[in-house]
């Protein structure tokens, strides 16, 4: 039984021999094709140019947004004095904003937090509604600027108060 059996036809191996001496070794199991110099300077500079114009494309409908994160904590000496922070921020798609609140106000009975976040509040509200890609640019309520957004959002507030703003928008 240590007889060795044939091989089926359909798992037979190419013949060897002859058929090796007749061709290179370097071109029997080589995984690339050749194509010549020219050729392939040509075919480089076509994929190169339908990147491009994909990316370009891409790139001309796709609005840009901002990623961000903060961090806040309260000021060692302001704290053991008893004094909350009175700043906000805003982190939307399309808009940065930093507010603070005048803290002196709340010598008044103020709370110097309120008008920053409900101003931040507004200003992305509104914001976002005038700068989302799908909205009409050329409706009245449109986006006209840093300046009209503000004004806008002020006027909407009801809190009492004084503060800083800063407000970064990509518009697009």
């Amino acid at each position: 039984s240590s007889e060795r059996r044939p091989l089926p036809a359909q798992a037979a191996c190419p013949p060897r021999g002859r058929a090796l001496r007749e061709k290179p070794p370097a071109m029997l199991k080589s995984p690339t094709f050749f194509v010549g110099a020219d050729r392939q300077r040509k075919n480089l500079q076509e994929f190169q140019r339908r990147e491009q114009q994909l990316a370009e494309a891409y790139l001309k409908n796709k609005p840009l947004c901002f990623s961000s994160r903060g961090y806040q904590k309260t000021h060692p000496t302001k704290a053991r004095k008893g004094h909350r922070d009175a700043d906000a921020r805003l982190e939307a798609p399309m808009i940065l904003g930093v507010a603070d609140g005048v803290s002196q106000i709340e010598d008044f009975g103020i709370d110097a937090s309120e008008l920053p976040n409900e101003l931040l509040k507004y200003c992305e509200d509104i914001g976002m509604s005038q700068l989302v890609p799908e909205g009409n640019p050329e409706a009245p309520s449109g986006y006209r600027g840093p300046i009209p957004l503000v004004r806008e959002a002020f006027e909407c507030t009801e809190s009492l108060g004084s503060t800083t703003l800063v407000l970064a928008v990509l518009d697009n």
